[in-house]
């Protein structure tokens, strides 16, 4: 049967498949709409905090990376916190305490069993045979032993008594950790007090340089001055030329002063760990005040804390756990051995007519050298002449620890009082250029007296800062005998 659509049927087949194709297409926009407000709701906010924490990664990163490469100024702790955080002894020492620590196990390790397995392959040259006769007269070869031998052992072994040496070097690890921790405390206080010494030395560099640039800029004038007055007729040509002289070796000052500068900042560089051209701009320590530690206390915290009193008593434990060790020699060892064994004449060892196809054993073992000729007696006496040694050693690092302190501080009470004297001659020597200076005017006084006074205003504020950096300096010398890091 055939059916016929009018041309208004197919019409409306027509508007039939794109009503349908709109529908789908509404639908199809819908489930995309939908599946976007998902994504934005609850994939998106994931995504956007991944990005945000990357981004706040970097940033950071970035920003210590800048912040330690182009820092503009450094306070002393800052540099002796840096210094302490990038110093190669200091990362070398800090291994070092890794290392020993491995050690440390590996010594705990002696006190449990310990596992062996090995695998062989033996094969006879000759068999030994035997022969018996039959019933019927007839005689018979029989093999006695298989040419080709396989055999698999695991032995299990415990020590059970080895004279208290598996003990006592355990213990003697462990206190090859604290001799590695004090080793580093004690390279940490070098090296604290040496990033001071640069410190100051920086300072006392850039004063000097300071007071320099401003000599040029004095000589300069005077020069100038006296120009002016030898062509006025009032000087003669030897005070431009002793003007021209001065000022020839005030720019020596301070190329020397430069270079100073320059050096000391590359000796910071090194202890930094960082490239010698690296610039290092430090903050001005000018505040100082009165230190109250006397001798006694000083003396007192020195001889407890100092971290060459904690090496020598570590070094001391260390000689009695070593005799230890050296007595065990003489003592008998147990070990408790268990063996368990696969044979055969196949390398798959399941056993043959002439092998079992497993066994074990379990046996004690006890093995003592009662007689080595006295190796171990002497190996004893040895250790504790090196332990009379040490007794000795810490009477001489005692009394010279009492001696650091006591120059330690004979020298910061010396630059204590020097501060307020070299604060004075400034004033006087300020003064002494100010009147040389109106006398020149007048042309009372020559060109050699306002030279001098000068230069006795720059050795007064040269020897000045000294003082106050000296009196840091001894102040940190102090803090070193000690046995403290601030």
């Amino acid at each position: 049967m055939k059916y016929f659509y009018p041309s208004s049927d197919s019409n409306l087949q027509k508007k039939t498949r794109r009503h349908c194709c709109l529908f789908t297409f509404q639908k199809s926009s819908q489930f995309i709409f939908i599946k976007a407000v998902k994504i934005i709701l609850f994939e998106m906010p994931k995504l956007y905090f991944l990005i945000f924490c990357i981004i706040t990664w970097f940033c950071n990163n970035f920003n210590i990376v800048y912040s330690q490469e182009n820092k503009s100024t450094y306070t002393l702790k800052e540099v002796v916190k840096e210094a302490l955080l990038n110093n190669t002894t200091i990362l070398r020492k800090k291994e070092a305490i890794n290392e020993s620590l491995y050690k440390k196990k590996q010594a705990k390790a002696g006190f449990l069993p310990s596992f062996e397995t090995s695998y062989q392959y033996r094969r006879l040259g000759g068999v030994e045979k035997i022969l018996t006769g039959s019933i019927t007269g007839d005689v018979i070869e029989t093999e006695t032993a298989s040419r080709d031998n396989f055999y698999w052992t695991t032995e299990i072994s415990q020590p059970l008594f080895a004279g208290f040496a598996i003990s006592s070097a355990y213990k003697s690890a462990k206190l090859e950790v604290a001799q590695r921790n004090a080793e580093l405390t004690l390279e940490k206080l070098d090296l604290v007090l040496e990033v001071k010494k640069k410190y100051y030395d920086i300072l006392i560099a850039d004063k000097a340089q300071e007071i320099a640039k401003e000599e040029i800029t004095y000589f300069e004038k005077l020069l100038e001055s006296a120009q002016h007055y030898f062509e006025s007729g009032y000087k003669t040509i030897n005070d431009v030329l002793i003007a021209k002289i001065d000022l020839a070796n005030s720019q020596r000052s301070f190329l020397k002063a430069q270079t100073k500068s320059r050096s000391v900042r590359a000796g910071m560089n090194y202890l930094l760990s960082k490239s010698v051209d690296s610039p290092v701009n430090i903050s001005d320590a000018l505040e100082y005040a009165p230190d109250s530690n006397t001798y006694k206390d000083a003396e007192a915290v020195a001889l407890t804390i100092r971290p060459e009193i904690k090496l020598l008593n570590i070094s001391y434990n260390n000689l009695n756990y070593q005799e230890t060790i050296a007595r065990s020699q003489s003592f008998p060892k147990v070990n408790l051995v268990y063996n368990y064994v696969k044979q055969g004449d196949t390398c798959d060892v399941s056993g043959s007519a002439f092998h079992d196809s497993e066994s074990w054993n379990a046996y004690v073992d006890l093995s003592w050298k009662f007689w080595d000729w006295q190796k171990a007696r002497n190996s004893i006496l040895e250790i504790r002449s090196l332990k009379k040694q040490l007794i000795q050693q810490q009477k001489e690092v005692e009394n010279k620890i009492r001696l650091e302190v006591k120059k330690a501080i004979l020298t910061l009470a010396e630059s204590e009082k020097n501060i307020p004297i070299a604060a004075e001659a400034i004033i006087q020597a300020t003064e002494n250029q100010r009147i040389c200076r109106e006398r020149y005017n007048e042309r009372l006084a020559t060109s050699v007296e306002l030279v001098d006074a000068q230069k006795y205003l720059s050795r007064a504020r040269i020897h000045y800062f000294n003082a106050i950096y000296d009196y840091k300096l001894a102040e940190a010398s102090l803090i070193r005998a000690m046995g403290r890091i601030y």
